[in-house]
């Protein structure tokens, strides 16, 4: 394989830069150009949409106006007076001379003429024909629809389908009830309709290319079509309906896919239909992906130009530099007082010319720093005070005081003594200690403040017994303690109190030990606050009074052992105090804790 890769060059930086530049090159077209056809064709399809259904909605208007104008009409047959007056007396019994019956002819001709879609009015008396004389009856119009019959009884014009004389007829009828019979069922008026209610679509949207507007009636069948030819039948189930991308569905018909846009007729539970071919929406699409190509095209050979010369301008000045650094062998290397015309291989050189004079300083000197390492050692040894010395200086100090009878210096001189071994002891073996024994080292600290102080100090600590075998790292608690004698409690002439709880808290579904010190010193003002907390965010140092351990070291050192699991929070009120709250993983307390007993084990 390393064989291959070198015989193709695969190594060389200027065939992998090309290779790299040209497969980022395809990817951000490719998905660039997708982005832009993908986006271009959603937008031509919703506007195409937007556009289909406010057509839709005009056509359900048009529709709408027409079925309600032969509603109209209906309504003024049922109420004229004459065709009242006739059917009450065919009612009561009374034989209806033909000349009478034919008396209606000017009242029909007068409505039919109103309308364009209305091929005549029939009346009937209950079952029989009444105007014109025809001997067909109203049970072969109606049938036997008892939702149909309901609707009538209910006095609404009902569409009943298509007339079996002619097919090119819709027959509507509505039921005559007479005002001087309490508006009892007198007969009926049927309507025939002409099915040329979708004629306009062609005329009107012309501009929509193949495409098709058909009419359902309640019952879900075709009343009217622009192309009834390309049904597969005569109700809603026109195709196979695909997966929806917008607003509206698709239909695949006859193996044509179509966008279905439906729009219902508010008061006649009519449906329209628009169908229109997604090829006539996208055909907008295929010039745009024809300019993608070429774009595409012309780019790459753009591209493949700039892209040589950019390689040329990075590999010679690598080159000659590879060049300058292969010629050392058995000999030191020499600095490169070549300047290129490029930052980053300017700085590249300076960084080697850097590395050659600290090879040829090194070589040098390294006999010199190694005498001055040993010197440093002696020196170090000579000036170490072995801590016995100072524990049993403090011991002896101790016991003459006691034999004084000097009980408060003795105590001081003792506290004093745990402070050291606890600080040196520590600082020669392991970095974390138990919660308990940094508890002691803080009231022990506490207790020799308190001999300087007197009583202007005082405290309270509050611990747990399920705290004290926790491990902790050393010294963590007591600058805190400390920062807050100094800082909070000296200043103030009365002096204070000082607040040091522990306990175990739940943040965001974990649990944390929670160490919180708390003063009513001085306080500061909230722009002492967020200086101090953007210092500490910048790690620079904040000592206090003769610790040498300061808040940001603090932090420092929780973070390190925890890292971003932590917290260390400040908050203060000018003249009331200052509260530190201490925010420790308390499962990662457990396990150290843990651990520590089985290596004592």
């Amino acid at each position: 394989m390393d064989k291959l890769i070198d015989r193709l060059r695969l190594n060389r930086t200027r065939v992998q830069i090309t290779i790299g530049f040209l497969l980022v090159m395809t990817v951000v077209f490719s998905i660039a150009g997708g982005l832009v056809y993908q986006s271009t064709t959603s937008l031509f399809i919703q506007n195409t949409e937007g556009y289909l259904g406010e057509t839709a909605k005009q056509a359900s208007a048009r529709v709408d106006a027409v079925l309600s104008q032969v509603d109209t009409i209906s309504l003024q047959v049922v109420m004229d007076a004459r065709i009242q007056s006739l059917l009450y007396r065919s009612k009561q019994g009374l034989q209806i001379p033909i000349d009478q019956k034919l008396s209606v002819r000017p009242v029909i001709d007068q409505l039919v003429a109103l309308s364009w879609i209305i091929k005549g009015i029939d009346i009937y008396s209950v079952n029989d024909p009444f105007y014109p004389l025809e001997n067909r009856r109203l049970d072969d119009i109606i049938g036997n629809d008892l939702v149909t019959i309901a609707r009538l009884k209910a006095g609404q014009l009902v569409f009943v389908g298509t007339d079996p004389q002619d097919d090119q007829l819709l027959l509507a009828v509505r039921q005559v009830r007479l005002e001087r019979d309490n508006l009892a069922p007198g007969g009926y008026v049927v309507i025939r309709v002409m099915k040329s209610l979708v004629d306009f679509f062609n005329e009107d949207f012309s501009s929509i290319k193949g495409g098709s507007m058909h009419l359902y009636d309640h019952n879900k069948l075709l009343v009217a079509s622009t192309m009834p030819s390309m049904l597969a039948d005569r109700n809603l189930n026109v195709g196979i309906q695909m997966s929806s991308e917008g607003v509206y569905p698709r239909l695949r018909i006859n193996g044509g896919e179509y966008l279905h846009i439906i729009e219902h007729s508010r008061q006649f539970n009519w449906s329209i239909h628009i169908l229109v071919p997604i090829s006539t929406i996208t055909e907008k699409s295929v010039l745009l992906k024809q300019l993608l190509l070429l774009a595409l095209a012309v780019g790459t050979v753009v591209f493949l130009g700039l892209l040589w010369l950019l390689s040329r301008m990075i590999t010679m000045p690598i080159g000659h530099l590879r060049k300058k650094m292969r010629n050392v062998h058995f000999t030191l290397p020499t600095t490169n007082e070549v300047t290129y015309f490029n930052y980053e291989m300017n700085d590249l050189n300076a960084a080697y010319n850097k590395l050659v004079r600290e090879i040829h300083h090194l070589i040098e000197s390294a006999y010199e720093k190694e005498r001055l390492k040993n010197q440093a050692e002696i020196k170090m040894l000579q000036a170490q005070i072995h801590p016995h010395f100072l524990f049993n200086t403090l011991e002896a100090l101790y016991w003459t005081l006691q034999d004084k009878q000097e009980t408060e210096g003795a105590e001081l001189i003792f506290h004093l003594s745990k402070l050291f071994r606890y600080s040196i002891k520590h600082s020669e073996g392991d970095d974390w200690v138990e919660l308990q024994s940094e508890i002691e080292h803080c009231r022990r600290y506490l207790e020799i403040m308190k001999f300087r102080m007197c009583d202007r100090l005082s405290w309270d600590i509050e611990l747990g017994s399920e705290f004290q075998r926790i491990r902790i790292p050393k010294l963590l608690i007591q600058p805190l303690v400390e920062n807050a004698i100094g800082h909070g409690i000296e200043p103030k002439v009365e002096g204070g109190s000082i607040a040091l709880r522990l306990q175990k808290v739940d943040r965001e579904g974990l649990v944390y030990l929670h160490i919180q010190v708390k003063d009513n010193g001085d306080g500061m003002t909230e722009d002492g606050v967020r200086q101090l907390m953007s210092r500490l965010s910048e790690a620079r140092s904040l000592r206090t009074a003769g610790s040498g351990i300061g808040l940001s070291n603090v932090k420092s050192r929780i973070m390190l052992h925890y890292g971003e699991r932590c917290e260390l929070a400040l908050s203060s009120t000018k003249g009331a105090g200052t509260e530190v709250n201490l925010y420790l993983p308390f499962e990662e307390l457990n396990n150290h804790d843990h651990a520590h007993s089985d290596r004592r084990g």
